[in-house]
């Protein structure tokens, strides 16, 4: 899949999208893993992903992996050990992260490591939808987000769902 870089428009980039976990430990309740008790977050093996990562690129190669995984930081050590690998490989991430995990620290971390972009489901801009539909986020966790991975130079996307049951035109 050919992007385009968001930091230098005029570059083309390869990059390679992988699922390497399923499942979220959070119950939004708009999630259908909310609905799946019985389907915990679930991952391959750092292992695994580093081989995976290693053919595509060995055979075509690539300068950033998308990680489309639900929650990709469900097992930190898992996460950094693949992060850690790909910063060696010189090869550039995008990732989901929740907004309560961009710390200073561990932002900057990211940064170091190669992180090419954030996304982060923000789903709603009111703190009341948010609380609705159990988010276990606030506006405010949103805004720092956004503030540290603007220092960090990271481009960030925050997606929102309009029309929740309850919420008013005024909270879209």
């Amino acid at each position: 899949v050919r992007g385009t870089n968001t930091k230098n428009s005029q570059a083309s980039h390869i990059f390679y999208y992988l699922m390497s976990s399923r499942g979220c430990p959070f119950s939004c309740s708009f999630c259908f893993h909310s609905r799946k008790p019985k389907a915990p977050w679930r991952s391959h093996s750092a292992e695994w992903v580093m081989d995976q990562v290693d053919f595509i690129n060995n055979r075509h190669p690539i300068d950033g992996i998308g990680f489309w995984d639900d929650y990709f930081f469900g097992s930190k050590k898992r996460s950094i050990q693949i992060i850690e690998f790909l910063k060696k490989r010189g090869i550039g991430f995008l990732c989901e992260v929740r907004a309560k995990e961009l710390t200073d620290d561990f932002t900057a971390w990211l940064a170091e490591m190669g992180c090419l972009q954030i996304f982060v489901g923000a789903e709603s801009g009111t703190d009341r939808v948010l609380e609705l539909v159990n988010k276990q986020s606030t506006v405010a966790d949103y805004l720092a987000a956004a503030e540290t991975t603007s220092k960090y130079g990271i481009p960030t996307r925050f997606s929102f769902i309009y029309g929740f049951p309850g919420e008013t035109i005024e909270e879209m």
